[in-house]
């Protein structure tokens, strides 16, 4: 290693054009400037390459375009596009592209060299048992940061089509990057509002076992910003489950799937990971077979992600029609609920008589002693409206909890002075009724 580049990779001699067939000004670096230090990664487009920029002082990545691509009608300006849609990205996630040039042969640009991992290799990393919920934790703010990156691009006009774990980098230092922008496409707004490409003439490109159903079907005349979230959700379902939306079984076979959008819940794939159910919903709308099901735009997934980061993940959710009867007075109960949407009201019997004691709305919650006793249910919650509420079992609060760093030792403590509270009232009960003496009670005086 430390071997100067070939003259032939760095020269700059002849002009390109890019892909809406606009001139590009080269620069001539000097052919002393990049010092190869070794192949990093090799693609279907191309090599990158660990380079030392003596002008610069520093470590770049060089990107080379394979020499036997040069022949192949549209590739040079796919790589030139690659380069220039890149650079016009200015946002800390995606990777910043520092110079471009063409020799003879084979044209290279320069970007940031990113010291880190990428999700995948951090995918392959975790165990096969449950996930802890830290790394849960941590991979919705990768994943938050991955959604802002994304969403810039859409705001210029920029559909990414490749999105998957091996294109997202996490620098040593928590930085995170969306990589390889080759497939990228300039787009404008269609009369409704979404990205259309500009260019749709373009044959199937991407990765089967991460590719909306429309991109599969259509290529790029299919395609909007709806499925670049749904590579996203993809990406989600690998952490959820350790395996993409499909295994890869051959090209042919892979499109039809891909096409037919036969992608297992995480909750019922069979895996050991026990995925959150919250994160589990949000992966399957994004991957939703019909776009206008998937989340409207990168901006709303990114809320939706944001929202369980600040708690709720673990809570499995589930909606009720006018009428139905959530819980009921007297019935042994173990779950608790938290209202999302609609509205219900709590009974309590008198006798023969049914009495209206209050109606709850969204934010509210019921049944939370049920999570700490093995009581019965001192009232009856029936719903109004159609009602969505989360549900929270003991095990799903606990799993909660111990994602949330100091919060978890507080609510595991409160909840242990709540059954021992319980507890005592039940014993003071029990010995009132039996008519024996408790410690701290005046002895009965037979009256």
């Amino acid at each position: 290693m430390g071997e100067r580049l070939d003259k032939t990779v760095i020269d700059d001699q002849l002009d390109a054009v890019d892909a809406v067939g606009v001139p590009i000004r080269r620069q001539q670096p000097d052919t002393d400037r990049f010092e190869s230090q070794r192949t990093v990664a090799r693609g279907g487009m191309g090599s990158i390459l660990d380079v030392y920029d003596h002008r610069m002082q520093r470590r770049v990545a060089m990107k080379v375009l394979h020499p036997e691509l040069l022949d192949r009608p549209g590739e040079l300006e796919t790589f030139v596009r690659e380069a220039q849609i890149t650079a016009q990205l200015d946002h800390p996630n995606i990777v910043p592209v520092h110079d471009m040039g063409q020799g003879q042969e084979p044209p290279w640009f320069v970007m940031k060299l990113v010291q880190g991992r990428s999700l995948a290799q951090m995918f392959r990393k975790l165990s096969a048992g449950p996930l802890p919920g830290s790394e849960i934790e941590e991979f919705i703010k990768v994943m938050i940061k991955v959604c802002d990156a994304v969403a810039f691009a859409h705001s210029r006009g920029v559909l990414h089509l490749d999105l998957k774990p091996h294109n997202i980098m996490v620098g040593s230092h928590g930085q995170v990057y969306v990589m390889d922008w080759g497939i990228a496409v300039r787009c404008k707004r269609d009369d409704e509002g979404r990205l259309r490409p500009v260019d749709a003439k373009q044959g199937l490109r991407g990765t089967l076992a991460y590719m909306a159903p429309e991109q599969a079907r259509r290529g790029m005349k299919g395609v909007d910003e709806r499925s670049d979230v749904y590579g996203l959700g993809g990406i989600l379902y690998e952490f959820l489950t350790g395996r993409p939306p499909f295994e890869p079984r051959g090209v042919l076979e892979d499109l039809v799937r891909a096409a037919d959008n036969v992608v297992l819940d995480p909750l019922e794939s069979p895996t050991l990971r026990q995925p959150p159910p919250g994160l589990s919903a949000i992966a399957m709308r994004a991957m939703a077979h019909e776009p206008d099901r998937r989340y409207r735009d990168v901006v709303t997934m990114q809320g939706e992600l944001e929202a369980l980061l600040r708690g709720g993940g673990w809570f499995r959710e589930r909606r009720f029609l006018p009428g139905d009867v959530i819980v009921a007075e007297g019935e042994p109960g173990d779950t608790a609920y938290i209202i999302t949407e609609g509205h219900c009201d709590v009974y309590k019997r008198a006798g023969e008589r049914k009495v209206h004691l209050r109606r709850i709305g969204k934010g509210e919650v019921f049944g939370e002693t049920a999570i700490l006793t093995s009581g019965r249910r001192s009232a009856s919650v029936v719903a109004v409206d159609q009602v969505t509420a989360l549900v929270v079992t003991r095990e799903a609060l606990e799993q909660e909890i111990d994602s949330r760093g100091w919060l978890g030792p507080l609510v595991k403590a409160l909840a242990a002075r709540f059954i021992e509270a319980d507890e005592e009232r039940v014993r003071l009960r029990a010995g009132m009724d039996v008519g024996v003496r408790v410690e701290g009670m005046p002895e009965d005086d037979g009256g």
